[in-house]
């Protein structure tokens, strides 16, 4: 490894993210779900888990997530890399406390992930590819070991309309010369304080939990080599390096009710409007596979396919606690009719929505009336993010963090 380099420099002495010793204390400090396959499996494969032992690949790992995920998933084999000796100390550190026997761990860079001499069902890549100085070529590292048929890459990169006022004080903190110290974290938390309430760096810090942590504000503001994209740029980004956009990990942040935007408008055009005029898309999480990825895995309400559908309630959605017909989902929240209230509760996995229509509940209603409904219904269900549909029955492989 090349000691010159300020990237692994910075992660050797502000090691990313945070690390714990004890997995499960972690995990009830930080609300990161990791992009957990145990979680998401139906939205990673609509047409089904292509086996429950998936070999995985963590690619920049960190001090945590390879192990955090093996741990949740000891059906599944883990491969860790890194290029930080720090943060892979720390993995085995909990591999071995932990008796982590499905997961192993490599230092390496990311683009010599080939000589690993084997392909992955599943990648992980979480906020690394904007810190290569080509992103592209450690793209397409990634692609050369994903299985063509059914792998599945989940990326993460920072999102640049989210992250504007970030990258104005990272130029303001490199002519100032601030060091990556405890000193240089002092100034930066000195100067974010002194910044007028509206300043967008200001509201970055603020509502990021991860700013109490010195290596998170390292990580954001003082960071020597990092890239954002727009929503144009990760399909750009995507597609120009010969893959395919499956979708976001949330699509709800990208679909969200703006006056004025109707149906006429594209599915793209409309991704890209609702980030620029939001503005507080700061990460972009996203599904990416190989073009000869199996057909079925193609969500589409159109036709008569969508009745076999089986849904399935996002992990992280449930009733409110003050009434149960508002459905909440982190920031997101819609409230049901009664009749919505059975397809919210048929969501199970193990209906298809033509099973579901059956259903007593909802027998009084006229067949064409009650099949519009369930249309119009799973059809916003899947825009805004709130639940999975499969092409075969799916169940929940356990609950989520709330």
């Amino acid at each position: 490894m090349d000691s010159s380099n300020p990237v692994e420099r910075q992660y050797t002495h502000y090691s990313y993210p945070e690390p714990g010793d004890d997995i499960a204390a972690w995990q009830q400090s930080y609300n990161y779900d990791l992009y957990d396959p145990g979680l998401y499996s139906p939205l990673y494969w609509p047409e089904g888990r292509p086996r429950q032992a998936l070999q995985v690949l963590v690619a920049g790992c960190g001090t945590m997530q390879a192990a955090v995920l093996a741990f949740n998933n000891p059906e599944c084999r883990f491969v860790g890399i890194d290029f930080s000796q720090a943060s892979i100390a720390h993995e085995e550190r909990l591999r071995e406390r932990h008796n982590l026997t499905n997961l192993t761990l490599q230092r390496m860079e990311l683009q010599d992930v080939a000589t690993l001499g084997q392909s992955y069902d599943l990648i992980i890549s979480s906020g690394v590819l904007h810190h290569l100085p080509d992103p592209a070529a450690g793209l397409k590292a990634l692609s050369s070991v994903l299985e063509p048929t059914h792998g599945v890459m989940l990326l993460m990169l920072y999102g640049r309309f989210g992250r504007a006022g970030v990258y104005e004080l990272q130029d303001v903190f490199r002519r100032m010369k601030v060091p990556q110290s405890p000193e240089g974290v002092a100034i930066v938390r000195s100067t974010i304080q002194q910044l007028a309430p509206h300043h967008p760096a200001r509201w970055y810090y603020e509502h990021s939990f991860e700013m109490k942590s010195d290596a998170a504000v390292v990580d954001t503001f003082l960071h020597p080599q990092d890239v954002a994209y727009s929503v144009q740029d990760v399909l750009d980004f995507v597609e120009g390096n010969g893959l395919k956009f499956q979708g976001w990990l949330d699509r709800g942040i990208y679909n969200l009710d703006w006056k004025g935007l109707d149906e006429s408008i594209s599915e793209r055009d409309r991704w890209s409007i609702i980030e620029t005029l939001d503005r507080r898309v700061t990460t972009h999480s996203f599904i990416v596979t190989a073009n000869s990825r199996d057909k079925r895995s193609e969500i589409a309400f159109e036709g008569s396919g969508w009745l076999d559908y089986y849904p399935l309630r996002h992990p992280k959605l449930s009733p409110s606690a003050f009434d149960p017909r508002r459905c909440v989902r982190g920031s997101h929240e819609f409230i049901v009719s009664p009749l919505e209230d059975t397809f919210v509760a048929k969501a199970d996995g193990t209906h298809t929505i033509a099973e579901i229509l059956k259903n007593k509940e909802l027998a009084k209603i006229e067949a064409t009336q009650r099949r519009s409904l369930a249309l119009e219904f799973y059809r916003r269900m899947w825009r805004f993010g709130h639940m999975f549909f499969s092409v075969v029955p799916v169940k929940r492989e356990r609950k989520a963090k709330p």
